[in-house]
């Protein structure tokens, strides 16, 4: 399921996507292509690498994107009906930045579920579940043609159970065929917010402008103790 809530307006969008450009010399590159993170990612970075990079850049991101981050906050907790906070020790949520080549023209990007919640050290020791993990994307600039996720009617339970009964050796992309598939189109300023145990991907374009960016604040939430921490 998809929540989508307005968050910012388009002025405020291109106000932060400046502070972004304008701090570049803390984007850390992800790879061949034009692709960086502004902020630790716990899908990326493991354990030494991840807590030093939360100590580097949660204090750059904080000072520079406090009104952006409470106003996340306070829309987060009036449309899940509980608190939520940053999760502490954590990094907070940080920002995608796609640039060409590497925005996706074909469906070449990483087809997964978010589980990068089993990488990290929780207080509470319990494992999450669809109910009560979260991810979002905030789009803030987007290339000419737009973007969006691709979404496959299928969850990680419904996979890992057919798995355990089939012992299947393929890979996700061999299941395909078997899910519908539809993309949620974005809206620059409008919150996505789904459970992340959906199959998804970032959904490509047909083509890109040399100069198109695809700017997205990122993050996930866990629910403990009848507060949403949010992370990334």
């Amino acid at each position: 399921m998809i929540t989508r809530i307005p968050l910012l307006g388009e002025g405020a969008c291109d106000s932060v996507v400046t502070e972004v450009l304008a701090r570049r010399s803390f984007w850390l590159r992800r790879g061949p292509v034009e692709f960086y993170t502004f902020g630790a990612a716990s899908y990326l970075d493991d354990g030494p690498a991840y807590q030093a990079r939360v100590t580097e850049l949660n204090p750059v991101l904080l000072a520079q994107f406090a009104p952006l981050y409470a106003h996340l906050l306070d829309r987060v907790a009036d449309t899940l009906g509980a608190p939520a906070v940053m999760a502490d020790g954590k990094a907070v949520p940080g920002f995608h930045i796609w640039g060409v080549p590497g925005i996706p023209t074909g469906p070449h990007a990483s087809l997964h579920f978010d589980l990068q919640y089993e990488r990290l050290r929780w207080p509470d020791g319990e494992p999450a579940t669809a109910a009560s993990a979260m991810s979002f994307t905030l789009p803030l600039q987007l290339p000419r043609l737009g973007g969006g996720l691709s979404l496959w009617e299928t969850t990680y339970e419904r996979v890992q159970a057919f798995y355990s009964r089939t012992s299947f050796p393929g890979t996700l992309e061999d299941l395909l065929p078997l899910f519908s598939e539809h993309v949620e189109a974005y809206s620059r300023g409008e919150l996505i917010m789904h459970s992340g145990h959906q199959l998804h991907r970032i959904a490509p374009i047909a083509e890109v402008a040399p100069d198109d960016l695809r700017i997205t604040l990122q993050g996930h939430g866990r629910f403990m103790s009848g507060v949403w921490h949010l992370y990334w």
